[in-house]
């Protein structure tokens, strides 16, 4: 008979905690479900984005006047670290000989239009490969 109320307090605190042990498991699980849900929403959202970047770089590579600035779209990805869609695209121009060309490779903000990082890759026909190199280990930062 002494050992029964300690029975049951023993009874009663493993059910609880069991309780709350599945409680965490199913709080983890909705977590995990959200997470991958923003991921999704995010992607799309970015792809909206992509369409509208394309269609004004076109406009600006198709212009009847010749471009200052020949503009090619790399990338368009999510960031976490920026939380918001990023993009990644080269622009190209010429010097005052057809043979001089210049190409900054920018990282800007889908949703701000700001831009995040640059660099001047290629100067006078000439390709800078560490520029290009340490540029690109700058942007798996905001991958």
């Amino acid at each position: 008979m002494k050992n029964k109320p300690v029975t049951i307090i023993l009874a009663i605190a493993l059910l609880v905690s069991l309780y709350f042990n599945l409680q965490n498991k199913e709080t983890k699980k909705g977590v995990e479900v959200n997470t991958q849900k923003v991921s999704l929403d995010n992607k799309q959202m970015c792809a909206v984005y992509k369409k509208e970047i394309e269609a004004k770089f076109e406009t600006n590579n198709n212009s009847i006047d010749r471009p200052l600035e020949y503009l090619y779209l790399d990338k368009v990805f999510y960031s976490p670290k920026q939380n918001s869609c990023l993009y990644i695209y080269r622009g190209t121009s010429f010097g005052e000989k057809i043979s001089e060309i210049y190409t900054t490779v920018y990282l800007m903000d889908a949703l701000s239009g700001e831009k995040v990082l640059s660099s001047d890759i290629v100067s006078a026909s000439k390709t800078d490969y560490e520029r290009e190199k340490s540029f690109n280990a700058r942007i798996k930062e905001y991958e």
